[in-house]
């Protein structure tokens, strides 16, 4: 089984790449698949506008992963391998019995969505380091990965006015997100034939070369994309499972990328995400000083 992995922070520009990807053929976009458990019990929609618990096609693929009807217990995730700070100690062999276990019951989970889907890979946005580094050594998957990165100042303003994130400070998020980037790192160090380096601002300049970069990690970058120019794509309904609100927008869609935060980003929160994002903000070539 194949799983084209997006991995990076919430506000990267994940929920956009993987629905573009999830309409390639061969592709199908599941969305973050490691919080399909925690929104199925908060009766979150799915992609499709249904709620996820009665969706045809998660139900579907939870009977044919789980008969027993016990798939929520069994894929529910232990919350503290989500935060940051917690790879080294999975590494280093923290909950081995309980992540034996549950790699186990993800094995079944992803045979399942290729058997529903009809897919070829399965495209997963759950951006968590952590989960790449699980799934990676799950039993019959091979994991592919894409390190999507974007301006810290950038996102570091979309998390202070996001409701769930706005708590975040910008030295901490400025931490954050160097310590997310440098687990990506080491684990794209592992494979490196099987990881790219994407950002965002370079996906929203070219799509669709970026697009077949992409691509190129699974065999499919020949394939026939959705783009319908070079600067929009179209996007019908899917079954992703949590994301951007933009999850929901459907038809003709623009690839673009929010610039709010050149104008309401604050100066104190700009430095102080930058003290300590800027050693790895100048080597994904982002300027520490603003251009004009």
């Amino acid at each position: 089984m194949r799983v084209l992995y997006i991995a990076g922070l919430a506000h990267s520009g994940s929920t956009v790449l993987a629905r573009v990807l999830g309409e390639v053929e061969g592709l199908f976009a599941a969305g973050e698949v490691y919080a399909l458990s925690e929104r199925i019990s908060n009766g979150d929609r799915c992609g499709c506008g249904a709620a996820l618990g009665e969706c045809p096609f998660w139900t579907s693929v939870l009977e044919t992963a789980f008969p027993d009807g016990d798939a929520l217990p069994r894929l529910r995730t232990e919350r503290r391998w989500f935060h940051g700070r917690t790879l080294a100690p999975l590494v280093l062999g923290r909950d081995r019995e309980r992540l034996e276990a549950y790699r186990r019951d993800l094995a079944g989970l992803y045979r399942a969505i290729v058997a529903v889907s009809g897919c070829r890979v399965v495209v997963d946005s759950s951006k968590s380091p952590t989960y790449a580094y699980i799934l990676d050594r799950t039993p019959g998957i091979e994991l592919h990965g894409v390190h999507l990165v974007r301006d810290p100042r950038a996102t570091s303003y979309s998390w202070s006015v996001d409701p769930h994130l706005h708590r975040t400070r910008g030295p901490a998020f400025g931490a954050r997100w160097t310590l997310w980037n440098l687990e990506l790192e080491a684990l794209a160090a592992r494979r490196p034939q099987r990881f790219v380096r994407l950002r965002l601002e370079d996906f929203v300049e070219d799509p669709v070369a970026e697009t077949r970069r992409v691509l190129r990690l699974v065999g499919a970058d020949q394939a026939e994309l959705p783009f319908v120019d070079g600067r929009s794509a179209r996007l019908p309904s899917h079954h992703m499972v949590e994301g951007h609100a933009s999850r929901f927008d459907t038809g003709v869609v623009p690839i673009r990328a929010s610039t709010t935060w050149r104008r309401g980003l604050s100066t104190r929160r700009e430095l102080s995400t930058t003290l300590l994002a800027s050693p790895l903000q100048l080597l994904y070539g982002y300027p520490v000083v603003r251009r004009p």
